[in-house]
């Protein structure tokens, strides 16, 4: 979930934003400074549209935001279950940098398989990434459990090792008696 920008932080970014585009496009900007200079009333055109489009669009003022939290809360929540496919690749490029095409090259060089396990994964949405935790770099595409037994071990080799170790050694006779 994205952080909340201050009205500081805003007013900041957009400033960074322009300046950028000043020194990229310094005629544009020297064209567009001499347009306000000669025109005093520009000034007070742009504040009464910014005016006409709040009032316009009065669902996008923090009041009303703050007043129907719950209401708009569950359209968000209607919106991503619709859109499920849409939210998976935006979460995989912002989370991982992994685009749509990569994410379905990937899929495919593991024949729509886990990667550990070899067992059909049977809808990409419900597909793992799995990444270095340490690197953040892609590493394949795993099902739930095979996920989340990494996840459990802290892709320790170690761990895992004495798992191996634990199932090996527990295949001899029960210690403990059932019973029944």
């Amino acid at each position: 979930m994205r952080k909340k920008q201050t009205d500081e932080e805003r007013r900041a970014k957009n400033a960074a934003k322009q300046r950028d585009w000043r020194a990229k496009n310094p005629g544009k900007a020297k064209a567009a400074q001499e347009r306000c200079r000669n025109d005093p009333g520009r000034r007070e055109q742009a504040r009464l549209k910014t005016v006409r489009w709040r009032e316009a669009h009065p669902t996008h003022g923090a009041e009303y935001r703050a007043a129907n939290r719950e209401r708009l809360r569950r359209r968000n929540i209607e919106w991503r279950m619709a859109n499920v496919k849409t939210v998976r690749h935006s979460t995989l490029r912002k989370k991982y940098g992994v685009t749509k095409e990569a994410f379905d090259s990937l899929l495919a060089r593991q024949d729509g398989r886990c990667a550990i396990c070899n067992v059909q994964i049977e809808d990409d949405a419900r597909t793992h990434v799995d990444h270095d935790h340490v690197t953040s770099l892609v590493r394949g595409l795993l099902c739930r459990s095979c996920n989340l037994g990494l996840g459990h071990f802290k892709d320790s080799e170690e761990r895992l090792a004495l798992a191996i170790e634990y199932l090996r050694r527990s295949r001899t006779p029960r210690l403990i008696k059932q019973e029944g």
